[in-house]
């Protein structure tokens, strides 16, 4: 009907999201590396410091309210946020070690909140000094802690295995897709 009409785009868009999402995902991840390789591109030496201007950049685009736009957010209590997050692992069709994970999180005090500096955000998913995985968000009050709750957490799934060493360009992929299905999410 689309390749036909070029109409229902969101049945499309919907098929992707339900049914191939980390096969396309995956797949178009192949393709751009298979693409930068043959190109002669000096790009998968240098990435991490690309990824870092390009989240940078995109973070400050994206999540920094512009003083024109006076968009207002929705404040957002702890037991609200706790709500939302279960809602959205559900909304993902996360797996249960997921939900398990953050209530291990949630129990063990390691997710913490600190008040947003300006318009800095330092959230991080970090070991600290016991070697201990721990979650910080900066937090302005509003309904953007959630997003990049979900960014961090993604950070988090894969570093509880402290075998696994992954590469910062590999990690922010994950992290950037479930930070813009969250706000997907909240606006639905």
């Amino acid at each position: 009907s689309y390749l036909k009409y070029k109409k229902e785009t969101d049945k499309i868009l919907n098929w992707l999201q339900t049914e191939t999402r980390f096969d396309t995902y995956n797949y178009l991840l192949e393709q751009a590396i298979n693409y930068l390789k043959i190109s002669g591109f000096d790009f998968l030496e240098s990435i991490d410091n690309i990824i870092i201007v390009m989240l940078t950049q995109s973070l400050n685009n994206v999540l920094v309210q512009k003083p024109e736009t006076n968009i207002e957010l929705p404040t957002i209590t702890i037991q609200e946020f706790d709500n939302l997050f279960n809602e959205f692992l559900v909304y993902i069709n996360a797996p249960k070690s997921w939900k398990q994970a953050y209530d291990e999180l949630k129990s063990s005090g390691r997710i913490s909140f600190e008040k947003q500096v300006k318009d800095l955000d330092p959230s991080m998913c970090y070991r600290d000094e016991n070697d201990i995985l721990r979650i910080l968000i900066s937090t302005d009050g509003t309904i953007i802690s959630f997003c990049s709750f979900v960014h961090e957490f993604m950070h988090y799934i894969p570093m509880q295995d402290s075998m696994t060493l992954i590469q910062l360009s590999i990690s922010e992929f994950p992290s950037i897709f479930f930070e813009k299905i969250s706000a997907q999410f909240l606006r639905d």
